[in-house]
């Protein structure tokens, strides 16, 4: 509330008076000037603040996503894998598993090679570049993927490396692979 005093207070002409408390323009024009450099300041903060929380929540997610989904695994150790599954290696890579494929020689069937399970995958390595495609595990393949980015992926050499959905029978002579251990290695 801006009052007007008479003449005889000089200098309180235009001053603003508080209960109990008589306040010259000039000290009343620095308080408000601090109040508004305090005002900008809190606000600054606050904007810094949210900024900061939203940064940090942004980069939780993805990390979020990962843990969520993942089966945490070793290179160089057998694990055993299903379609649509996600494994986390401990550099930060992923290899999501789309699909296990039986390319093996048929049941009954005369073949120059027993064939292969290959696996479409989707790859992301410990730097974050992701890359897809389908590749081969036989058992003794020792040249990574070109394609993937160095992944290899082997058929552990171990009984029952390779499950089926069904037995392998004339009617059925290429079944359904329902999960395989393999070894994950990159190069």
């Amino acid at each position: 509330m801006i009052t007007a005093y008479p003449s005889g207070y000089a200098g309180y002409h235009n001053s603003v008076k508080l209960p109990n408390l008589l306040i010259r323009d000039d000290v009343y024009r620095e308080v408000k000037i601090t109040y508004q450099i305090i005002q900008y300041t809190i606000m600054k903060k606050l904007q810094l603040s949210l900024t900061l929380i939203s940064l940090l929540v942004m980069l939780m997610l993805p990390s979020c996503t990962k843990s969520g989904d993942c089966t945490e695994v070793e290179y160089d150790t057998p694990i055993t894998i299903v379609a649509d599954a996600t494994y986390c290696f401990p550099d930060g890579a992923e290899l999501l598993v789309n699909s296990l494929n039986n390319k093996f020689c048929p049941c009954n069937a005369i073949c120059v090679w027993e064939g292969q399970m290959t696996l479409d995958v989707q790859w992301t390595d410990g730097s974050g570049h992701t890359s897809e495609g389908s590749i081969g595990t036989h058992v003794n393949a020792v040249e990574p993927s070109e394609e993937l980015m160095g992944l290899l992926i082997n058929v552990a050499s171990q009984p029952d490396s390779v499950i089926f959905a069904t037995p392998c029978t004339v009617p059925s002579p290429s079944p359904e692979i329902i999960e395989a251990t393999v070894v994950v290695s990159v190069q």
